[in-house]
């Protein structure tokens, strides 16, 4: 044996391997120092000690006047944070906290002694020289050795089932289900990488796109945008509006203020009548406070080990009551908006009664009804680089202008955007704050409108294609019989020369390495070959048989099977990860685990794709079979069907149907988009509520939810089709849906 360092050998001895081999093992004990784990402490409040009383007595007794008397508006914000610090340090102090490994806390006294009894044990066996007691230290290490092995997993078991109690409310159980290692956490990983590094490269990532994009340098007064003979100002809030506010927020993440708005709550509505008037001079002074311009940028890992700043995305967070004046404002501006219709109509991002599931359904409906008439559709997939931060400030106020907002309200708008600045705060290391040169605020909630209308003018400078927008994901297709592929390919090409030349006058790029490009047909008509080419600019698009849209895999033949593997692949991965303490968890938490965790990969976008061909419903049904026996601990080849109406009530085909229909009745009700209002016309007889099935020559647009949607509808019961009320209606038709599953189950 050699060694740089033989004062550390303190045992070497020989072993045979009988059976094994005819040469013998040297085994060495070796001398390491075991690095000691240092106990992670941080400095955190526990609010849930707080005395409401107490609390509520100092929050009146407080002196609120001297922020209503202030003028300046960074003054009052200032004061006002004050104030409400004060308040936290006097009833929820900051306390020094040793976090406790969590993994480890099923090892309770019995583990440990079993543990070290073990120990004691093998050392007995290793230290024996005599061959023939040797194996009888064996024989008692081993046996000491199993009774250790049950005694932890008996104390592993009890640990889990004891923080995995139904009992708990869903905030503590979906904590100790993600400890437990059941659900993704977001967890730090090591890196090389200071925090000053990760702030350069949010910031200047967006400010160097930018400079690499078109510079803008004048506005396009000639821009086609939808007008309105009314002026829209920011009003003055009331109490009741600032009350509402706080509560529509569900967020608790903290600002670099350090104030929770479950605190807030907890002043509410003592401290409303200053929130109000903080928040009426912010909108008649057109001031935002500097400082809640600040974010905290908590950088998370895209993957295990980050190779470089690439490999990390910012999530942003803002301070709780710049999010409540947010809110407010949010809330008058769409209101306008809305009631004036001046967001595009198949803008489904952001908005009310619009979703993925709404877009998607437009879409594939539209490009199934072009199969049906014999007809391709080509469709271009766009994608624009880091859209929401290199917005450009100037051309968005604007065309705010252009949509007729007072100077007032553009002011406002003006200074919540500008001067804005973050830093990035990663395990305990802040970096020094950045300015934020471009963009529209992340983790804000008035940025995301504020993009809609910036990009709200992009589809006006089409001339050929249909096309459909989700926030800054862009669409266009168009459809052609095959004799036309060449002239529809090369009005394709002039629109997306348009929308390139769009996207350099305002300052976005293009991402045409993220560009897709399918044409949709069917199995009967094949494609021409060749295929036209399809530029972006200088850059070939290439065509693929398959595209990721929204979430969704699309064939060339929309057959959906690339998307059923994808779901199946999400299911049985996370079947994989739970399957581990699977037998430690109590049957209640494995059904709310199946339900939040599985089901919505069969859910998402269901009404698209549930009328599918029989052959990826059985995968899909082999998927959902296996979630069955995770729940209810059954075997590989045990019959599933007494256990699956447990866990839906129903089977997983009438469950898609009973989501279609409930998709048909929010589309008949308006509540869903308006693009999808003339999908259904009503029968000539009312009495009966039927729809007019839809004619169609081929199985394509048979599967579509036009169609579909009309031939679940037809099936419901008078009583339940003449249900106003949509929730009555959701109940109603899942008891017919479950009475059906009755029906059949006890005439089989």
């Amino acid at each position: 044996v050699l060694g740089n360092n033989t004062e550390k050998i303190y045992n070497l001895y020989q072993s045979s391997m009988a059976g094994l081999s005819d040469h013998d093992i040297l085994c060495v004990d070796y001398k390491v120092k075991c690095n000691v784990p240092v106990p992670v402490t941080v400095t955190r409040r526990n609010f849930n000690k707080i005395n409401t009383d107490r609390l509520y007595s100092d929050t009146i007794n407080a002196n609120w006047q001297i922020i209503a008397d202030s003028v300046s508006v960074n003054d009052k914000v200032l004061k006002l944070n004050d104030k409400i610090t004060t308040l936290m340090d006097k009833h929820a102090p900051l306390e020094v906290v040793t976090i406790k490994d969590f993994k480890e806390s099923w090892k309770t006294l019995s583990v440990t002694e079993a543990l070290n009894e073990r120990a004691a044990f093998h050392y007995l066996w290793k230290t024996e020289r005599d061959p023939a007691k040797k194996a009888e230290r064996w024989n008692d290490f081993k046996k000491v050795r199993n009774k250790t092995t049950s005694v932890i997993r008996e104390a592993r078991s009890k640990f889990t089932a004891e923080q995995l109690d139904v009992r708990f409310n869903s905030k503590k159980l979906w904590t100790n289900i993600k400890r437990l290692g059941l659900a993704s956490e977001s967890q730090h990983v090591s890196h090389n990488f200071s925090a000053t590094d990760l702030n350069q490269h949010f910031c200047f990532s967006s400010s160097s796109l930018l400079n690499s994009a078109f510079t803008p340098t004048s506005f396009n007064e000639n821009i086609e945008m939808q007008q309105t003979p009314y002026n829209f100002c920011f009003q003055p809030v009331t109490d009741v509006e600032v009350i509402n506010a706080i509560k529509s927020i569900r967020s608790n993440a903290m600002g670099h203020d350090d104030i929770p708005l479950s605190f807030i709550r907890l002043l509410t509505p003592s401290i409303t009548p200053i929130l109000a008037n903080v928040f009426n001079t912010i909108i008649n002074s057109s001031t935002f406070p500097d400082v809640w311009k600040i974010a905290k940028v908590i950088p998370i890992a895209k993957i295990a080990t980050p190779l470089s700043t690439n490999d990390f995305r910012p999530i942003s967070l803002l301070p709780s009551l710049s999010k409540v004046l947010e809110r407010l404002l949010h809330s008058q501006l769409n209101a306008f908006f809305d009631s004036f219709k001046l967001l595009n109509e198949f803008q489904s991002g952001f908005r009310k009664r619009c979703s993925t599931t709404s877009a998607l359904t437009k879409i594939v409906d539209d490009v199934k009804g072009n199969i049906d008439r014999g007809e391709l559709t080509i469709m271009a997939l766009l994608d624009f680089s880091k859209a929401f931060d290199t917005v450009n400030h100037d051309f968005l106020c604007r065309k705010l202008s252009r949509y007729n907002l007072q100077d007032s309200a553009v002011s406002l708008i003006r200074s919540y955007l500008s001067e804005r600045s973050q830093f990035v705060e990663d395990s305990g290391n802040t970096s020094t704050k950045l300015l934020l040169r471009c963009g529209v605020p992340q983790g804000s909630i008035l940025g995301p409108l504020l993009f809609s209308i910036f990009i709200n003018d992009l589809p006006t400078i089409l001339r050929y294609s249909a096309y459909h927008l989700y926030a800054d994901d862009f669409q266009i297709y168009k459809s052609f019989p095959s004799a036309s592929a060449a002239e529809t390919i090369n009005e394709l090409n002039r629109d997306l020369q348009q929308i390139l030349n769009w996207s350099r006058q305002n300052g976005l790029k293009l991402n045409t390495a993220k560009t897709q490009l399918i044409v949709f047909h069917s199995k009967q008509r094949p494609l021409p070959n060749p295929l036209p080419d399809v530029y972006l600019g200088d850059e070939l698009i290439e065509y693929k048989n398959k595209v990721k849209n929204l979430g969704l895999y699309l064939d060339e033949h929309l057959d959906w099977v690339s998307n059923t593997n994808d779901i199946c692949r999400k299911v049985y991965f996370g079947l994989h990860s739970l399957n581990r303490m699977k037998f430690q968890t109590p049957q209640e938490v494995k059904l709310r685990l199946v339900k939040s965790l599985l089901m919505p990969h069969f859910q998402y976008c269901d009404v698209v794709f549930s009328s599918a061909s029989c052959k990826n419903l059985k995968k899909l049904r082999l998927a959902f079979n296996a979630c069955i026996r995770y729940v209810f601990n059954l075997k590989k080849f045990d019959h599933v069907s007494a256990y699956e109406n447990r866990l839906l009530g129903m089977t997983l085909e009438s469950f898609y149907k009973y989501r279609i229909a409930c998709n048909v009745s929010k589309t008949l009700k308006c509540m869903n988009p308006d693009y999808m209002n003339n999908f259904f016309t009503w029968s000539s007889s009312a009495r009966v509520k039927d729809l007019i099935f839809p004619r169609h020559t081929t199985a394509a647009y048979g599967n579509s939810f036009r169609v579909e949607g009309v031939r679940v509808w037809n099936t419901l019961p008078i009583a339940v089709k003449s249900e106003v009320s949509f929730s009555k209606f959701k109940i109603k038709c899942h008891e017919y849906f479950i009475n059906n599953e009755t029906t059949d189950s006890s005439s089989t």
